[in-house]
């Protein structure tokens, strides 16, 4: 019975239905887990036929599946790729299996889908199982050769793209380390030397490669390796990939002999003038002790680590604070005991007026944001969220916006230790940043402050006009912070509507609809929907006001001379807006108000049927014409396309 499951599930692999080949799949590795060593060569072999061709970029969870049938089963599968005919079926899919990595994915799928997906783990796990299997035409040199002509191209195919470089690197390094103590020394050496090679491509190749194998070798002893990767900081040769790809060499050499290479990294960060590329090596120090499950221990280089970070809080250069931010907000979640006072001791020295304490205190805010991103340390950051999120007020536009996004972050990831701060502190100065005003709000109860701040804030504005000589161009520095205040808006509705007063909001969302920027107004439209949803009552009470800046925005005019993708971006507003039409004819009170009969309407009545017939005149009149009612029958069609 076995025998014969087991060749009809193989042959289903052939079918067209991608479910019944899936179905087939899962089925073979539960035979393949529970009577592999009952299975002689021969069935073992018609797996792989069967199986290999399903190795294909176009679906990635079948390759996945299919990559786990392929893998030798143990000693017992030896014979399944002993002979040559069964190596050579294997072979062929292999290679684009491998190229897999390099082609056809957009960058971001290639980086989230495949990098970090099961497709690539199951092959590196076919790729280090072929090594210990030795078969001929699949062993350690035929894959290695496999991996870097994939890198270089040839033959008619294009070289690997830059960003497919770094999953090649993984195959390498498990390649590398399943091998022969011999052969894996042979290959450093040759890694080493094309990194010194003036092959672009495949010097990228061979530091991320050494990168990959530092944490699953020990390459502490391996001669001028260290030389190497600083080297490659200063030789102007070098492409910026290569910097990048020999600092997270470094990083991953100090992961795994902590003891030799971080203080290289560290006596490097003082002495030479590459601060951002060995704080990235840094970060990935402290990154991958922070991911580890359970996360490692980094206690005993704290006090050594600290100094550094807190000496380069205060840069000039924004990429550097961004570094040292997401190094402190990865120790926070590992040693909060030690690095959340530092924090505030930081903050505390930083309460002065120069660009320098701006600085500190913007990288204190930052910390906090990548904190709350991983395991934030509730605890130890609960009885001191109300000072950090005092930066809400802070003078300084930067520092402002920076705890903004604290702000979303922790509202995002840790609601619990904002959800009782947040109708005191935060609330009122998102409302009071909505309408591009920057006024310091006192700390009280929100009752008591949000009508003089909503009056202070409908007169206030940042724009200042820029002389670029020929002609002359106005900025608004209160953009940002509007954008990153209505982001946090949106964040609360999604995660705990009951802690935003709407009816407050109303006022500062009508004058956001309003906005000269489109960016502010796409949000607006995107709370004014959910609260279509979730507050109905308020945006019927609010709905004279928002009729307006709504037509404006449907009916703006197109500039002179547009072209592609400014006309694509004023269509994209003019969506945005349409959505919150659709959205408010959704509303149940529009559409019972506009149909109420009968004789003596009360009071309440007589307003809803008022508001109604507003809105309902309002639609008609963009309905009348052509353009924008397709666009309307669009947005409305892709809703009843995604609640299907």
């Amino acid at each position: 019975v076995l025998t014969d499951a087991t060749q009809e599930l193989a042959l289903l692999l052939r079918q067209q239905s991608r479910p019944l080949k899936q179905a087939a799949l899962e089925a073979l590795l539960a035979l393949l887990r529970g009577n592999a060593a009952r299975m002689d060569g021969a069935l073992l072999a018609r797996v792989v036929a069967e199986a290999a061709p399903l190795v294909s970029d176009a679906d990635l969870h079948l390759a996945h599946l299919a990559l786990q049938a392929c893998a030798p089963q143990g000693k017992v599968c030896c014979s399944a790729y002993a002979g040559g005919e069964q190596a050579s079926l294997l072979r062929k899919p292999l290679q684009p299996c491998i190229r897999s990595a390099k082609e056809v994915f957009e960058p971001n799928v290639l980086e989230h889908q495949l990098q970090n997906g099961p497709a690539l783990a199951s092959l590196l796990d076919l790729l280090r199982a072929l090594v210990a299997v030795d078969a001929a035409g699949l062993r350690f040199n035929d894959l290695l050769a496999m991996l870097h002509g994939t890198a270089k191209g040839g033959g008619g195919a294009a070289p690997a793209p830059r960003q497919a470089i770094g999953n090649l690197a993984q195959c390498v390094a498990a390649v590398c380390a399943a091998a022969k103590e011999s052969e894996r020394a042979a290959t450093v050496a040759g890694l080493l030397r094309d990194a010194r090679g003036a092959d672009e491509a495949r010097c990228h190749l061979s530091l991320l490669a050494l990168a990959e194998l530092a944490t699953l070798a020990d390459l502490s002893a391996v001669a001028n390796l260290k030389e190497l990767l600083l080297g490659t900081f200063d030789d102007a040769a070098c492409s910026e990939e290569a910097r990048t790809a020999a600092a997270y060499a470094l990083g991953r050499l100090a992961v795994g002999s902590r003891d030799v290479y971080l203080p290289v990294v560290l006596d490097a960060l003082e002495s030479t003038r590459h601060q951002y590329l060995l704080l990235s090596s840094l970060k990935e120090v402290i990154v991958c002790h922070a991911r580890a499950r359970p996360p490692l221990d980094f206690s005993a280089a704290l006090d050594q680590v600290l100094p550094h970070l807190f000496g380069h809080c205060q840069s000039p250069e924004e990429g550097v604070r961004n570094m040292v931010a997401a190094c402190l907000g990865a120790l926070a979640t590992m040693h909060p005991d030690r690095v959340v006072p530092a924090l505030l001791e930081a903050l505390a020295n930083a309460g002065g007026e120069e660009l320098s304490d701006a600085l500190a205190r913007w990288t204190v805010a930052t910390a906090l944001k990548h904190c709350m991103a991983g395991d934030a340390p509730i605890a130890a950051l609960s009885p001191h969220m109300r000072t950090f999120l005092a930066l809400l007020n802070d003078p300084d536009l930067d520092v402002r916006r920076g705890a903004l996004l604290l702000a979303n972050a922790a509202i995002h990831h840790q609601p619990a230790l904002v959800e009782d701060l947040l109708a005191e502190v935060i609330t009122p100065v998102l409302l009071e940043t909505v309408g591009g005003a920057l006024v310091a709000a006192c700390r009280v109860r929100f009752a008591d402050v949000i009508t003089p701040v909503l009056l202070q804030t409908v007169e206030l504005k940042m724009e200042r006009v820029v002389d670029l000589g020929p002609f002359k161009h106005r900025v608004d520095d209160a953009e940002p912070l509007r954008k990153a205040a209505l982001a946090c808006i949106d964040t609360i509705l999604d995660v705990m509507p009951e802690r935003l007063d709407e009816v407050a909001l109303m006022p500062h969302l009508a004058k956001g609809l309003a906005d000269s920027k489109p960016d502010v107004q796409t949000l607006c439209h995107q709370i004014l929907a959910k609260l279509c949803d979730l507050r109905p009552g308020a945006v019927l009470n609010s709905m004279d006001t928002l009729i307006t800046p709504l037509e404006k925005a449907v009916n703006k005019p197109a500039k002179e001379n547009q072209v592609g993708t400014e006309v694509e971006r004023a269509n994209d507003l003019v969506r945005s807006a349409l959505r919150c039409v659709a959205a408010m004819s959704r509303l149940e009170e529009i559409e019972a108000s506009h149909k109420l009969q009968g004789p003596g309407p009360t009071l309440i009545e007589v307003k809803y049927m008022q508001i109604s017939r507003s809105f309902v005149e309002f639609r008609e009149r963009l309905l009348k014409k052509e353009k924008l009612a397709a666009l309307y029958e669009s947005v409305t069609s892709e809703r009843i396309a995604v609640e299907a």
